[in-house]
């Protein structure tokens, strides 16, 4: 038997927070694991960019410099 327990997830970044209500324990995985997964995403397209001298598409005039000697 499974207890009415009632879950909230609070995930904290630099430009939003999410809130996740949820009832179960798989609920709460499942949020979890997207939400890692939508950061692990921002992360391999930014090393990605940095690998092939792309980040000041992305970032403006900053990162020309890594991305002149990245390209060489």
């Amino acid at each position: 038997m499974e207890k009415n327990i009632y879950f909230v997830i609070k995930i904290k970044t630099l430009s939003y927070i999410t809130t996740l209500p949820t009832k179960t324990r798989e609920d709460v995985s499942y949020a979890l694991g997207f939400i890692h997964a939508q950061d692990r995403f921002t992360q391999m397209d930014l090393m990605r960019r940095l690998a092939a001298g792309e980040l000041a598409e992305l970032l403006g005039v900053l990162p020309l410099k890594t991305d002149q000697q990245n390209r060489l």
